[in-house]
């Protein structure tokens, strides 16, 4: 019986290319992109956890694949009026709003903990829209690493 399940869940999905998640992934980005571009800034994301970061990496690559090249079946269309949609999107702007604080120099425990959070919940989120529960496993490892190893380098 267990396996029959575990058969038909594999079933469900299709390798393919979930675009909406590349322009999520894509968005999440932009700012690290432009802060790593700007010497001022770079200091302020070094977190420098050696294996704890790394590990981070490591289950944040694996989760991008797996969310913009796994789909399940019969998932092509986004629904922009579903709910949690509208969560990614207030996840993904109180990410931004934290960035604003971040590169106005208004550093503290709040911005780095938000800079940590918001991404992964907006990237959660997406997933359970998309109802890809492939990528949620090491999306939600990544979530905890990238939060600890933010809390080690910024607020310890």
């Amino acid at each position: 019986m267990k396996r029959e399940s575990l058969r038909n869940f594999f079933k469900a999905y299709r390798v393919g290319f979930d675009l909406w998640a590349i322009v999520l992934f894509a968005i999440i980005m932009l700012p690290n992109i432009i802060a790593l571009c700007i010497p001022e800034f770079q200091a302020g994301l070094n977190t420098d956890t050696g294996a704890l970061e790394i590990s981070a990496t490591v289950f944040q690559v694996l989760f991008v694949v797996l969310l913009v090249f796994i789909e399940r079946k019969g998932e092509q269309r986004l629904n922009f009026r579903s709910p949690l949609v509208s969560v990614c999107g207030l996840a993904v702007l109180a990410y931004y709003i934290a960035w604003i604080f971040f590169f106005c120099f208004f550093l503290n425990a709040a911005v780095y903990l938000s800079l940590a959070i918001f991404p992964s919940a907006a990237f959660l989120v997406f997933e359970v829209e998309r109802k890809n529960w492939f990528a949620f496993v090491p999306t939600s490892v990544f979530a905890i690493l990238h939060l600890v190893s933010s809390c080690i380098a910024f607020l310890i």
